[in-house]
């Protein structure tokens, strides 16, 4: 059963934030705010207490604030319209527009960032959060709006007008075209890459144009050793479109060639087999430079001989995972992706 959890600002208690706090300390947490993934430079989310802790600095800067720091009293200060925030640090106080307010949790320094509570941050700044249990996501969402959803039929396969609004539905599929040469050898977790989406050469794909991008980034990277083949996993995080609008999406790698089939609207979609699969990383096999993409569970930073036996049982030599230029990507949605073809 899928868990949604939804609080709205001052409203947010600590029993509700602890409820699905607990849930989130396995697996890395996701911050969106309105949608959009929040792209975190050093320190990451993490669990303090009952408290999800987060960079102050990215989170405000993703909603579109400032965000200041005075290195001789350790004072961070941020600013997001008519909402103004200094906090010292350590503290558990912060002043929230000239008015004291209390600090449900430990402020603090790591890797260089101020870390602050994300439901301190939410109500200080009027905003909701809706947290995704099946995918571990805290959505931050600014604005009231809900946009409205134009869903293709069988009986209407045809693309969208650019004023109309559409919708890349959960177990459709896309491919792209790898823009950045990726490696077990040396690649990093993190590094970020790029991808052109295949669109037919045509101005209006089911509501991507010519030109959409896809982004996203190394989540898993170990080089080969001791008989074991290279190994890289990848995360997709977005699609920005060719006037720069962005898409956050929720999306799982497959197989381009073996996981995608056409449906019946004359879309891409998901094979029935690779509904499922997750957990998906390129494993090295000596017939193939990009490895083999299969279901590896890794449980910490590194995969054992025993994972990739239960994997691969027939992978032959060990090799590193090479994904050059042009490697083809296969894209499958997690879940519903809304696409604004109108940008105001």
């Amino acid at each position: 059963m899928k868990k949604v959890y939804t609080f709205s600002g001052r409203i947010l208690g600590l029993a509700a934030i602890s409820a699905f706090a607990a849930i989130s300390q396995a697996d890395p947490i996701t911050i969106r705010i309105d949608g959009q993934l929040v792209q975190f430079t050093d320190a990451k989310p993490h669990m303090m207490g009952d408290q999800i802790m987060v960079p102050i600095r990215d989170v405000i800067e993703q909603a579109g604030g400032d965000v200041g720091w005075n290195s001789v009293d350790k004072t961070v200060t941020a600013q997001k319209g008519d909402t103004n925030l200094e906090i010292q640090v350590p503290t558990e106080e912060a002043t929230v527009n000239g008015m004291e307010e209390s600090i449900d949790g430990p402020v603090h320094i790591q890797d260089g960032r101020t870390m602050v509570p994300i439901r301190f941050l939410a109500d200080s700044l009027g905003a909701d959060i809706q947290y995704d249990g099946d995918l571990n996501v805290v959505n931050v969402l600014m604005t009231d709006s809900t946009p409205t959803v134009s869903t293709p039929t069988n009986d209407n396969p045809t693309p969208p007008s650019p004023e109309m609004m559409w919708e890349q539905p959960t177990g459709s599929a896309i491919k792209a075209e790898l823009d950045d040469q990726l490696s077990s050898l040396n690649s990093y977790v993190g590094q970020p890459f790029t991808a052109t989406v295949i669109t037919d050469g045509t101005s209006d794909f089911y509501g991507f144009s010519d030109g959409a991008t896809l982004r996203g980034h190394v989540s898993f990277v170990q080089p080969m050793r001791n008989g074991v083949p290279g190994i890289l996993g990848i995360t997709y995080d977005e699609l920005v479109l060719k006037d720069g609008r962005k898409i956050a999406i929720s999306a799982t790698p497959i197989d381009a060639d073996a996981d995608i089939t056409t449906g019946e609207d004359g879309r891409w979609a998901a094979k029935s087999s690779a509904l499922t699969k997750q957990d998906l990383k390129y494993v090295g096999v000596n017939y193939s430079d990009s490895g083999m993409l299969v279901p590896l569970v890794s449980y910490g930073n590194s995969v054992s001989m025993d994972d990739v036996d239960q994997a691969v049982p027939d992978r032959g030599l060990p090799n590193e995972v090479t994904l050059n230029t042009g490697t083809l990507l296969g894209v499958r949605f997690d879940r519903d992706s809304i696409i604004d073809a109108n940008p105001l």
